[in-house]
């Protein structure tokens, strides 16, 4: 498959087109590898094999090199990107990155939770050796995080031999009050999942921007109105084409990154398929 500049679509070995449709499933296909990956560190972050940091590092390697992959798809390879190109990227890129970090420092408030809920009960079960206590209490939480809590710390404290009945376990629970909903350790992975799901607005975005530059004045929303489609999707789309700066972008309604819809776009009076010069000059 290769890009022709000319006419900005993807040609397969014998020169003809590549439906739009083709490159879509592509970027889906690196998508759900990509969140395979995320669900290979999520369980390794829950199960305590790696850090906080080592799975927010990888997942901010992960959200970089797609957005930019994905940029690259749809614009047709590094070749054909300039600076403006490049800036919309990092403009976005950066979005994403601070979305993370607010996720990381959500996850890390989690971890101290967790830490000091463990060592509470541990300092407070009478046990002999209150480091295991601590550290089965806090695996266990990381591992179901704050659903049924009690039940979950009870399970703990009997996988080391320690009788339940000698602490007041939902009381201890209480006494955290509302940090105790900070224990988002169930939703580690499906968020992680949701900032790979992301790549996918980000090509079609980039597509929009890409016709944008080549002067087209005319663009329709997609929507195939399946389970990818929240309730503002359907509404968005329209047979009739619009001028570029109405429409909304993948991503901006309430599915988010689960959005599947696409643009096609007015080429009728645009003439010939071709790019400004001086685009890249």
């Amino acid at each position: 498959m290769k890009w022709n500049p000319k006419t900005r679509r993807y040609e397969d070995a014998d020169g003809n087109p590549v439906d739009p449709a083709t490159i879509r499933e592509w970027v889906d296909s690196f998508i759900e590898n990509a969140q395979s990956e995320v669900d290979d560190h999520s369980k390794s972050l829950l199960e305590g094999a790696i850090t906080v940091a080592a799975f927010f590092a990888f997942l901010g390697g992960l959200i970089t090199s797609m957005h930019i992959a994905s940029s690259l798809v749809a614009y047709g390879g590094e070749s054909e990107m300039n600076g403006e190109r490049w800036g919309r990227l990092e403009e976005k890129l950066s979005e994403q990155l601070a979305f993370m970090e607010a996720f990381k420092e959500q996850v890390a408030e989690a971890e101290t939770v967790t830490q000091r809920l463990a060592d509470f009960i541990a300092n407070s079960s009478g046990a002999a050796d209150t480091r295991e206590v601590a550290q089965a209490v806090a695996s266990a939480i990381q591992a179901e995080g704050r659903a049924d809590i009690v039940a979950t710390v009870g399970d703990a404290l009997e996988t080391v031999g320690v009788a339940e009945t000698n602490l007041e376990v939902g009381t201890i629970v209480d006494s955290f009050g509302d940090r105790i909903e900070s224990l988002i350790w169930g939703e580690v992975g499906s968020r992680g999942r949701q900032y790979a799901d992301a790549a996918y607005g980000q090509y079609e975005n980039s597509v929009k921007a890409r016709e944008v530059d080549a002067g087209l004045a005319g663009v329709r929303r997609v929507c195939e109105a399946d389970s990818a489609s929240c309730e503002e999707c359907p509404a968005l789309a329209d047979d009739a084409f619009v001028s570029l700066d109405e429409i909304t972008d993948i991503g901006d309604t309430v599915c988010s990154g689960n959005c599947r819809c696409w643009f096609e776009f007015d080429y009728a009076g645009a003439g010939p398929l071709t790019v400004a010069d001086e685009l890249y000059a």
